[in-house]
């Protein structure tokens, strides 16, 4: 995997909780904070809250109940 080099967001949701309300609140840092995210030039994103995103999963996940990194590219605004 090649990963840009670029100023990254990280947070990281843990066992037992609810993944989408970890992408909400990661949602509404970004909001409140002075990056945004960083979308390419003529690139149709599915997500455009979030175009880009890297999860990374530990080996001991488990599928039902998983725990992983998330990384998102940003600049300031």
């Amino acid at each position: 995997i090649k990963v840009p080099e670029w100023t990254y967001v990280k947070t990281t949701h843990n066992k037992g909780e609810d993944i989408q309300k970890t992408y909400q609140d990661l949602h509404q840092w970004l909001f409140d904070s002075d990056y945004t995210v960083i979308r390419e030039d003529g690139v149709d994103y599915y997500d455009p809250y979030m175009p880009i995103k890297h999860e990374h999963y530990p080996v001991d996940r488990d599928p039902n109940d998983p725990h992983f990194d998330i990384y998102i590219p940003i600049v300031k605004k």
